[in-house]
């Protein structure tokens, strides 16, 4: 099914071929404008003649395109008159007589107004006028007639834009108005005809340019592609503060973590036990908002800065497991923010326009592999991004093939990543200590965390309280559940559940 945008062409060679009708065969001197670069000077019948036959052609085939799907029946009965003037326009200029050497533009007009004066051009102008009325009007006709399947498809378009919240500004609703303004004046001046083909054809490739990177959007991205980020529980009141500033303590060590944000690229690896807490550091780390005043030192003032999240889940879909959620999700959100990036990281998907109206064909891992490697290659002026991806022990595949791929985004000077897993020995020979920019290990820092919830937990507890005020030795059980815990905070929530 083709396009309502389709109709945008052939309205706007129709207003061509009729202009041009209109101004070689009509008493005043317009100025001539050959489609083969002939001038004023030196044009001869014989170009003049096959810029007819040109324009002709480009209405002709339009309308096979546009015929095709009968979105405008009015408009494609305007192309077929276009036809029929042709052929009357090409046997008044095969009847013409201009004196022999006689090449440039006045002696043509010359003989236009002799054929005029013996009354063979008149029907012809009377007709060409009724024909460009005809079609101003039902150029606005579809500009403004909520009804029409132009009007509609615009408007489908500009709410996608709005819907998919793409950090792009399109022009179609300044397109359409202009076009209203000159197909309303188009006989005022003679500039006007030009500038209304000209805006119909930006506005086709407007809509269409917008239309396609909506279309390739929408099959980057799935419904899953943020569940196990809002599920993921929030971290308690006041825990891990401790991630933005060094405690001081000598049993625990600085987490070089700010340095990391403020200043440096390449990759923070966070590892920690199974239930240490790494997804809720993560979450915390993702809304806090020191996370981003930092990163603004190491972005710079000007630049367009963005935290995007990705949190594997075992225990969910396959696509939230896997490289092709990984992948899929990353490409949705960045390109979201940076549509210009998408003709040139899906090159081939965008250069098959002909299906920028249709869904598109669903994404092999290939492909999106080589995507990721070319939006890691992309010079990326005044935008940076902050990747923080979670569990990558819960990734549905060999622990190297994600590590690489992380390594690769981490080469480009716009992008880090911050990353958690578990001290599985792949990932500890790829991001431990002095391998990585950054790293920490989750049980050494978050003893007090834990303390912290155990007493929020049991002690703000009213039954709790009244066993330990007549046993003390509840007070030690605080103690024991904190040391028993070993940084694991899973094990706090069954204890004092």
């Amino acid at each position: 099914m083709l396009d309502p945008l389709t109709a945008l062409s052939l309205a706007s060679a129709i207003v061509q071929f009729v202009d041009f009708g209109i101004k070689i065969i009509s008493e005043t001197q317009e100025i001539y404008q050959s489609a083969s670069g002939a001038t004023q000077e030196n044009v001869t019948i014989g170009q003049i003649t096959q810029d007819v036959k040109d324009l002709s052609q480009n209405v002709t085939m339009n309308q096979n395109v546009h015929q095709a799907q009968t979105y405008d029946p009015l408009l494609i009965k305007l192309a077929e008159s276009c036809e029929g003037e042709a052929v009357a326009l090409l046997s008044i200029l095969n009847e013409l007589k201009v004196p022999l050497g006689a090449s440039h533009w006045t002696s043509f007009k010359k003989a236009i107004k002799s054929a005029r004066q013996k009354g063979t051009v008149q029907g012809l102008e009377a007709r060409l006028d009724k024909l460009q009325k005809q079609v101003n009007s039902r150029i606005l006709s579809m500009m403004n007639d909520q009804q029409s399947a132009m009007y509609s498809r615009l408007n489908e378009i500009a709410q996608q834009h709005a819907n998919m919240q793409l950090h792009s500004q399109h022009q179609i609703e300044q397109l359409r108005s202009e076009i209203r303004w000159y197909a309303m004046r188009q006989t005022e001046e003679s500039r006007h005809s030009q500038m209304l083909v000209e805006k119909l054809h930006a506005l086709a490739d407007e809509g269409k340019r917008v239309a396609n990177e909506e279309r390739i959007l929408k099959s980057l991205r799935f419904n899953e592609w943020k569940r196990r980020f809002v599920n993921v529980k929030k971290a308690h009141t006041t825990t891990f503060e401790w991630m933005f500033e060094d405690s001081g303590h000598a049993s625990v060590p600085p987490t070089g973590f700010k340095k990391w944000l403020q200043s440096q690229n390449g990759i923070y690896w966070i590892c920690g036990k199974a239930g240490s807490g790494k997804s809720t550091l993560m979450k915390f780390l993702s809304d806090h908002t020191s996370t981003e005043s930092h990163l603004r030192d190491w972005a710079g003032p000007d630049a367009k800065l963005d935290m995007i999240p990705w949190f594997f889940w075992s225990a969910g879909s396959p696509v939230q497991r896997s490289q092709e959620g990984l992948f899929r999700s990353l490409l949705y959100q960045i390109m979201r923010r940076l549509p210009w990036l998408i003709p040139k990281v899906c090159s081939k998907r965008w250069d098959d326009d002909s299906n920028y109206d249709q869904q598109s064909d669903p994404w092999s891992l290939d492909e999106l592999s080589h995507a990721i490697e070319v939006l890691a290659q992309q010079n990326i002026p005044k935008a940076r991004f902050c990747l923080l991806i979670d569990g990558l022990d819960e990734y549905d595949g060999l622990p190297n093939d994600i590590i690489r791929v992380l390594k690769g985004l981490a080469k480009s000077t716009s992008f880090k990543l911050c990353v958690s897993s578990r001290p599985w020995n792949e990932f500890e020979n790829a991001f431990g200590e002095g391998k990585c920019d950054g790293s920490i290990f989750l049980e050494k820092f978050t003893r007090r965390d834990i303390e912290r919830v155990v007493k929020d937990k049991l002690e703000k507890d009213e039954t709790f309280s009244a066993a330990e005020k007549l046993d003390r030795r509840y007070g030690q059980f605080v103690t024991d559940v904190i040391d028993r815990a070993n940084g694991v905070f899973l094990r706090v929530e069954l204890v004092s559940k």
